[in-house]
């Protein structure tokens, strides 16, 4: 974990380690996981998005990068986290309906060459 333009605090460090510890639930697999939070830039004294959450994850040979505008650090990371269990669960099932249908394809083949 990082901080951007901010320090982490250990609230911090340990809410964003909570709401991404579901994620082990879903890959099975190691994976590297990178987490940088804080504030996109100094010059910006405030605004509706104030803070923001980027989230980069290679697990199973594939790629995802979220990134999550706030208001609030806490509703950042909320957002991040959230997208990124979907992104994960999305392209599971996609791989999953692909092995299924390659599978169907070679039992066919097998039944006809039999």
């Amino acid at each position: 974990m990082k901080g951007s333009q901010m320090p982490l605090t250990d609230a911090i460090k340990d809410y964003a380690t909570k709401k991404l510890s579901s994620l082990e639930k879903i890959i099975h697999a190691p994976a590297y996981l990178h987490v940088e939070m804080g504030k996109p830039s100094r010059h910006h004294k405030g605004g509706p998005e104030e803070f923001v959450t980027e989230i980069t994850l290679d697990a199973n040979g594939h790629m995802y990068y979220i990134e999550s505008f706030g208001g609030d650090l806490y509703a950042s990371i909320d957002t991040a986290a959230l997208e990124l269990a979907e992104s994960v669960k999305q392209g599971r099932g996609k791989r999953h309906t692909l092995v299924r249908k390659g599978r169907m394809m070679l039992k066919g083949l097998m039944r006809r060459g039999a």
